[in-house]
């Protein structure tokens, strides 16, 4: 076989043209087409992540808002809880004198007369009564009675002073802390 060639050389060379250009063009478009593709991917990655992103932003403000809101009541909670402390911290130091008093009035006898009841400001466990009875006896028996009290130690008789038909005494004591509480 006997390859002859009829065509001119430079319709050859427009053939040979023609052809690269078609391979050229060919990757032209396939070049087109993928990068239409990833710019099609980035757009829709981008409006896909712009939506999600704008759903959630909603969101987190109301959780912010909620977290704001917990952090107002925990500082709420801290100053009451400081309050509480301080009220009972002044009420473990507050005397009930009343009670000390009810028990002075349930615990004397109907022959004694407690006249006044001195407390010491310095010393608040200190107190001193001055009363009036018939005798010493009864004086000795009341100082007897004060000290078998809870609410008393230390009881002292100071002075007894005869007065015609009464005694008239002084009495010191140290009031037991649990009495004031």
């Amino acid at each position: 076989m006997i390859d002859i060639n009829l065509i001119p050389p430079n319709i050859k060379e427009e053939i040979r043209l023609s052809k690269a250009n078609r391979k050229t063009l060919g990757y032209f478009w396939k070049s087109f087409f993928i990068t239409l593709f990833i710019c099609t991917l980035f757009v829709s990655a981008h409006i896909y992540f712009t939506y999600e992103l704008s759903s959630k932003i909603p969101k987190q403000k109301k959780a912010e808002e909620k977290l704001e809101e917990y952090a107002q009541t925990e500082a709420k909670a801290k100053s009451a809880t400081q309050k509480i402390n301080k009220i009972k911290k002044i009420d473990d130091s507050r005397y009930i004198w009343s009670n000390l008093l009810t028990e002075v009035e349930k615990i004397t006898p109907a022959n004694v007369k407690v006249l006044t009841m001195n407390l010491d400001s310095e010393k608040k466990s200190r107190a001193s009564l001055r009363g009036s009875t018939l005798t010493k006896k009864d004086v000795a028996d009341f100082r007897t009675i004060l000290e078998s009290s809870n609410y008393f130690e230390f009881v002292d008789i100071d002075n007894t002073q005869n007065n015609g038909d009464t005694e008239n005494f002084d009495i010191s004591l140290t009031i037991s802390e649990s009495a004031l509480k």
